[in-house]
């Protein structure tokens, strides 16, 4: 585990969480149902800590760990380099995510053990979209948003779910009724390729409420935010979530 990060200013000092071997620095702020935050590849950015705050100031406590690099700050290249080496998330499998997976489900847990209610969303975006996907599995996790799901990479529409974690998915999601788990994409996304909105259509139904946005940007709710996809996100956490 790297050293302690940064403050960040509104934010609770950051403490371990740690799970089953893996541990990751853990930023948490503001008080109400929980929601997770996940960040993008390119690291927890001032724009990924933004949305946080909006999140909190919603009323939402946030759980925002620091998956890899440093808070506040991008770094594309050594980030991945990162990722590859420590094996923790597979980024090229087509069946599976790697044992971050079963962390983050962990961390879901917590958030819902310390806050209460009747559960937590979920927001994981690029790199960390799909595990939107797979952990409506959770009975903990009412309102998962799926930003620009991007697993496996240079791979169309491949989902990186085995087939038995894609079926628990998709039961989960169905019990929990239409519209349970909802997602952003550009339309000229080339890093979430619409092939890959058609096949979680395809294999969710109406349980998927996914939107795609004019333009061929990425980022949906950071870096690229779209302020239609942001109300739409605070209105889901609001009917799912209060």
């Amino acid at each position: 585990m790297n050293a302690k990060p940064n403050l960040i200013a509104g934010w609770e000092e950051p403490t371990p969480f740690d799970h089953d071997g893996i541990s990751r620095w853990l930023y948490k702020g503001g008080s109400g149902p929980g929601v997770v935050l996940l960040h993008e590849l390119p690291g927890m950015s001032v724009e990924c800590r933004e949305l946080g705050d909006r999140l909190i100031a919603d009323g939402y406590a946030v759980y925002m760990p620091l998956l890899f690099g440093k808070p506040e700050s991008v770094d594309m290249t050594a980030n991945m380099l990162s990722v590859c080496i420590s094996r923790e998330i597979h980024v090229f499998s087509k069946r599976g995510m790697g044992p971050i997976t079963d962390w983050i489900r962990a961390l879901c847990r917590h958030a819902l053990s310390e806050q209460g209610g009747k559960g937590v969303g979920l927001i994981g975006m690029c790199l960390t979209g799909n595990f939107a996907l797979s952990l409506v599995a959770e009975p903990e996790v009412m309102a998962p948003v799926a930003c620009q799901p991007s697993l496996p990479l240079a791979s169309g529409k491949e989902l990186a779910m085995d087939d038995a974690e894609l079926a628990a998915a998709k039961q989960a999601a169905k019990e929990k009724g239409p519209g349970s788990i909802i997602g952003f994409r550009y339309e000229g996304d080339r890093i979430c390729p619409r092939a890959k909105f058609e096949r979680i259509r395809a294999e969710f139904g109406d349980s998927f409420d996914g939107t795609e946005i004019p333009g061929s940007d990425h980022s949906t709710l950071t870096e690229h935010l779209d302020d239609g996809a942001l109300e739409k996100t605070l209105a889901f956490f609001k009917a799912k979530l209060h």
